[in-house]
């Protein structure tokens, strides 16, 4: 957590940095939250920052193979904020692939429609295999539709009902 938190408030954290408060506003107004900011409120404005240097605010300069696999619904990684790497990284080789269903973890939560492997997973295993070869997105067309139903064999586990909406 001490890395994490060097990095995160000395790159990636907003300046200005949003108070306390805000955070707490955002978390309360969120359908959904982690939970994340609220162990780190106590440290804004109190964790000592590393200084800027000569490549702060730029973009790397790479010609080697990239993937970068982005999720729609990713809380942790907004899509508006990780969509500038698509614009610069454009050189051979170098790919992004956004699956709109998906969410931080793309590998494992874009299913398709047969749920034996995810879309994320597959298009990985293709590019590491062949890092310069012609990338298959083919599973993009074949993913799973977004589902509140539940499996009612895990809902039974985790809630006690068929039904999660009960």
């Amino acid at each position: 957590w001490i890395l994490s938190n060097n990095i995160t408030f000395s790159e990636l954290w907003e300046d200005p940095s949003p108070t306390a408060d805000a955070l707490q506003e955002i978390r309360d107004k969120a359908a959904v939250s982690r939970d994340v900011t609220s162990g780190m409120s106590p440290n804004l404005g109190v964790w000592p920052l590393y200084g800027a240097d000569e490549y702060t605010g730029k973009w790397a300069t790479v010609d080697r193979p990239i993937l970068a696999l982005a999720g729609g619904l990713d809380p942790a990684t907004l899509l508006r904020k990780a969509l500038p790497w698509k614009d610069h990284f454009k050189g051979p080789n170098q790919h992004w692939v956004e699956i709109a269903t998906a969410s931080h973890t793309v590998i494992a939560s874009s299913p398709t429609s047969d749920l034996t492997r995810s879309c994320g997973s597959r298009i990985l295993k293709g590019f590491v295999e062949n890092p310069t070869g012609p990338l298959d997105t083919s599973c993009l067309s074949d993913l799973a539709p977004l589902t509140f139903a539940g499996r009612p064999d895990l809902t039974k586990s985790v809630l006690g009902t068929d039904d999660p909406w009960e």
